[in-house]
């Protein structure tokens, strides 16, 4: 049976594992639990935003993506007057940022350490130091959530690419149902060994076709 959708990858799960009689809210939960192991592990293109604008200034805290997993180069770009519109400013200077503790910032605050433009994060946000002291907007690269399935009639990039991740994925959860079965093993490493060939194969896409280059030593001035 081919696998399109949300509804439809819910029936091959119990198909796979022969269980028909298990609630299908049962093998919802199953899928998010395989939907869990996909953020955890999987690192390709199709999960990594470069240069996404995160904010604009309202204050100093910045509200993550819902989609956020794990940030990357996070910049702030501050703005400068555009002598063509006034109503829309332009990029300016580009500040990268450090992440610091929590800790560390304050300590900024009181004067007891060297300021550097840091961010850190806590409680869904992430906080900028120091204010810039003008309009800005908050740029960051980042790893995203695969999107949720959520409606019988739903698909996303991974279950139209990759439905034999899902399927074996969220087949490995019904372990309390199937007792001591000699194939749950066996679905748990195909759906963990296709995340990682996944990785492999988006590492490789990266290099492809780049000429090694000579390396020449020269000195400044």
């Amino acid at each position: 049976m081919p696998i399109s959708n949300y509804g439809e990858l819910k029936i091959a799960v119990a198909d796979l594992i022969d269980r028909h009689d298990i609630e299908p809210t049962i093998v919802a939960d199953w899928i998010k639990m395989a939907e869990s192991k996909m953020n955890r592990l999987l690192k390709h293109n199709r999960v990594y935003c470069r240069g996404a604008t995160i904010g604009w200034r309202s204050n100093l805290l910045i509200p993550l993506p819902e989609d956020w997993l794990e940030g990357h180069n996070i910049e702030v770009i501050v703005a400068k007057d555009n002598p063509e519109d006034p109503t829309s400013p332009l990029d300016g200077e580009r500040y990268q940022l450090v992440y610091q503790s929590s800790d560390l910032i304050d300590m900024m605050r009181q004067g007891r350490t060297p300021t550097i433009p840091s961010y850190t994060f806590f409680d869904g946000v992430i906080e900028i130091y120091p204010d810039p002291k003008a309009e800005f907007r908050v740029q960051m690269d980042y790893y995203k959530k695969v999107p949720a399935l959520i409606t019988d009639l739903q698909t996303n990039w991974m279950l139209t690419e990759h439905p034999d991740l899902y399927l074996y994925g969220a087949a490995v959860h019904s372990a309390p149902f199937l007792r001591d079965d000699m194939r749950i093993p066996m679905w748990d490493k195909m759906a963990t060994e296709g995340i990682f060939q996944l990785n492999e194969r988006n590492d490789r896409s990266r290099t492809s076709g780049s000429r090694l280059a000579r390396r020449v030593a020269y000195s400044l001035g």
